[in-house]
């Protein structure tokens, strides 16, 4: 019986969760298009910071997530790609993740670091792995990878070997 419960219980939340999504999609597109001043489709971080949904009662869900004391945190929050604009499927994607997950903005904040800590150190191996192969192979290696690398002149302080 108690499995039983725990199974319906956990339907009832995915239904409810996604009654919620189907609800919340709609009123996100819409404020993205009406803080979207310039129709651009995307939202630059001086338009983002003039979001002010608090007249739009039709809006007001959308409003209580963009609240004027969280908008700073939310726009890196929501521009995933890193491209200094905010994309309508950006802020739906990060709005509804923080509105179903009901995780803090500070959580979320978290999550967003050790994400692009953990691809930064991704580009860091690989990096250093073309600088291992280079040196243990600097006749053809280093010609194929184009690593240019380091080579102590007189003075003590080293240059690349194609300056």
């Amino acid at each position: 019986d108690a499995i039983q419960n725990s199974q319906n219980d956990e339907r009832m939340r995915r239904n409810e969760r996604k009654q919620m999504f189907e609800t919340m999609e709609p009123k996100l597109r819409k404020a993205f298009k009406y803080i979207d001043e310039d129709g651009s489709g995307e939202l630059g971080k001086a338009e983002f910071m003039k979001a002010d949904l608090s007249k739009r009662h039709d809006l007001a869900e959308v409003a209580e997530l963009l609240k004027p004391e969280t908008i700073i945190e939310l726009y890196d929050l929501l521009d995933t790609d890193e491209s200094g604009t905010i994309t309508e499927d950006e802020l739906i994607t990060g709005l509804m993740k923080l509105k179903l997950a009901e995780t803090s903005l500070e959580i979320a904040q978290i999550k967003q670091i050790a994400s692009q800590s953990q691809r930064s150190l991704k580009s860091v191996k690989v990096t250093l792995d073309k600088l291992v192969d280079a040196i243990r192979n600097p006749s053809n290696n280093a010609m194929e990878n184009n690593v240019r690398l380091p080579t102590v002149i007189s003075s003590g302080s080293f240059r690349t070997g194609n300056e």
